[in-house]
């Protein structure tokens, strides 16, 4: 006989379109956040040129190596 879990599990999957009004708003939401990563790191570039007074290469390795320093953080913080 089967149980009602088994017929769970066999049974077909429901699906989501792409498109459902449902996911507009975490859509949106991963949207806005990833654009918000996107720009405080080109940002971070113009901070180390303006105010640290360093040429344009100088101020790309130095950003390059604090986002690097960020993303081990957060690959350290996940990690716990």
């Amino acid at each position: 006989a089967t149980t009602p879990a088994d017929a769970t599990r066999n049974g077909p999957r429901p699906t989501m379109a792409v498109f459902d009004r449902r996911l507009r708003l975490p859509v949106y939401a991963v949207f806005a956040a990833m654009m918000s990563v996107t720009i405080a790191q080109v940002v971070v570039g113009f901070f180390a040129i303006d105010r640290l007074q360093l040429s344009p290469e100088d101020g790309a390795r130095v950003a390059g190596l604090s986002l690097t320093a960020v993303g081990v953080g957060l690959i350290f913080a996940q990690a716990l």
